[in-house]
């Protein structure tokens, strides 16, 4: 295959990788409207596992649409999640391309302590500061189970992530070095 078709192939693909991303968002974002926000915040662990496998600045992008989406589907304040979600996903890629493996279980606990902040500083900027809650019933009837269900679900999408990214991705040809006599050995 000559040099132009792999790279047009590899860009329909990534093209192709990135469509089905925002369908994907946009089918997560339909399922939370339809059920009037009760089900997990799915944008939060389909941000973190898109995150895992691309880039930083596409990661804080998606993940600052995703957060964009997640304030319109909760009506929450309209870039709230948004730059929560642009941080994270900034920060979860950072770690991924310096130091963590792409492995479920690190997806997993990253995406546990994302959520945890999210929806600590939700609670604390819409109910914690107002003093709407002093009993703590709303913390432990809403945003404990929403925690919880938000942390597991991001196993099957980190599955689906992953699969997306090995089927479309570009292919890396690794050509070997040839033989040099110039080496020295002793």
């Amino acid at each position: 295959m000559a040099r132009n078709e792999r790279e047009k192939t590899e860009l329909k693909k990534g093209i192709l990788r990135w469509l089905l991303y925002l369908l994907i968002a946009f089918f997560c974002s339909g399922i939370m409207w339809a059920t009037g926000g009760r089900l997990p915040l799915l944008m939060i662990p389909f941000a973190i596992s898109v995150a895992a496998f691309e880039t930083p600045v596409r990661s804080a992008v998606y993940a600052c649409f995703c957060g964009l989406m997640l304030d319109n589907m909760t009506d929450s304040l309209f870039g709230f999640y948004g730059i929560l979600l642009l941080w994270a996903g900034l920060f979860v890629s950072v770690l991924f391309t310096l130091l963590l493996r792409r492995h479920a279980l690190n997806v997993f606990f990253l995406n546990a302590v994302c959520t945890l902040v999210v929806l600590l500083l939700h609670y604390l900027f819409y109910i914690g500061i107002w003093g709407y809650d002093e009993s703590g019933k709303i913390f432990l009837e809403w945003y404990i189970p929403l925690f919880f269900l938000t942390a597991v679900l991001v196993i099957p999408i980190y599955f689906l992530v992953r699969l997306l990214k090995q089927k479309l991705s570009p292919v890396v040809q690794v050509v070997p070095d040839e033989k040099s006599e110039d080496v020295i050995r002793e």
